[in-house]
């Protein structure tokens, strides 16, 4: 179990200096609950960073795909 930072504290260890797990793990938020007038619903995260990226991406792929393309009909 990873320590608190009231215990590095108590223990006089400086802020950031403390044990603990970790193991290179990393989580992004999937969405949250919405509870409004009496009704639940789910609202899902969304990372517009990462769709416009992949957007990016498939936009060059294509480019490039199209430029070998045309340039082997010559």
């Amino acid at each position: 179990m990873p320590r608190r930072k009231e215990e590095d504290r108590a223990e006089g260890l400086p802020e950031g200096e403390g044990a603990g797990g970790g193991f290179g793990f990393s989580a992004r938020p999937a969405g949250v609950y919405v509870i409004k007038d009496g009704c639940v619903s789910w609202r899902p995260a969304v990372n517009v960073n990462a769709i416009v990226a992949g957007g990016q991406l498939v936009l060059v792929v294509a480019f490039l795909v199209a430029r070998s393309v045309l340039r082997g009909r010559r």
